[in-house]
């Protein structure tokens, strides 16, 4: 490690020890304060403790704010020239790769356009790896995780509920990938659905959607028409791009009844 990488680590360590933010004097970067009088820089020693062992030094993931790229990144975000096709969705899981190992950090934009690469089904699997890569910060995830759940063919079973849940907490409530409050009280819903799936997220306020989703209308098993009343709490997102308006349930959430349409 450089001494310019352990000064940086070093910064990074101390914000996020002190809650990602401190206050210093106004002295602070004097230059009796940084140095001697000759223009020489103080050291900084890192003495490992025996009782725990040396600190590690990493990258800190972002957290929250509208963060957005400032200059070069590593692995630039475009599609191989050929010859030949593209695997366009292999490419966008092997950029997200090389770019988390890099230390790269993405903008909603950024993220939006490794999310087209990878398509309606590879997207879910691919927001949920640029979060866990450091590569993007709530902000960005907000911006696209309603566009992606309701793009997805079966997005329930693509990353599994408790996933979801973690990275809807992450995004915190949205209406139309932006951030919103919740609606005051409690929001009538309806589902289209085979009984077996009667619990999953996907819910309008329109019963004519769900009712034609109930009757196969788009080439699915028919099913039947559920209603539940939800909580606030159990709100994740809406969605108004496809023009069924969408509302993401938490169908496990306390007060959450499904009932016969």
């Amino acid at each position: 490690m450089t001494p310019q990488d352990l000064s940086h680590a070093l910064l990074i360590a101390v914000l996020m020890d002190n809650g990602g933010s401190m206050e210093l004097p106004a002295g602070a970067f004097e230059a009796d304060a940084l140095g001697g009088v000759d223009g020489s820089w103080h050291a900084v020693e890192m003495t490992p403790d025996p009782a725990v062992g040396p600190a590690p030094l990493g990258r800190a993931r972002r957290r929250g704010g509208d963060h957005r790229m400032s200059g070069h990144l590593a692995v630039p975000l475009t599609l191989p020239p050929g010859p030949g096709p593209v695997d366009v969705q292999a490419h966008a899981f092997t950029v997200l790769t090389d770019a988390a190992l890099s230390g790269d950090e993405w903008d909603a934009d950024a993220l939006g356009t490794v999310l087209d690469w990878g398509g309606k089904l590879a997207g879910p699997h691919l927001l949920s790896d640029a979060w866990d890569g450091g590569l993007i910060d709530a902000a960005a995830v907000a911006a696209h995780i309603g566009q992606v759940w309701s793009a997805a063919e079966y997005p329930d079973a693509a990353l599994g509920h408790d996933r979801w849940r973690e990275l809807f907490d992450v995004a915190g409530f949205t209406v139309d990938g932006a951030p919103a409050g919740r609606p005051g009280g409690p929001v009538e819903l309806w589902r289209g659905s085979v009984p077996e799936r009667r619990a999953d997220w996907s819910w309008s306020t329109d019963w004519e959607t769900a009712g034609r989703y109930a009757s196969g209308y788009f080439g699915r098993p028919r099913g039947r028409l559920y209603r539940l009343i939800a909580p606030p709490g159990a709100l994740l997102c809406a969605n108004g791009g496809r023009e069924e308006a969408e509302f993401v349930v938490d169908t496990a959430h306390p007060g959450v009844v499904i009932t016969d349409g």
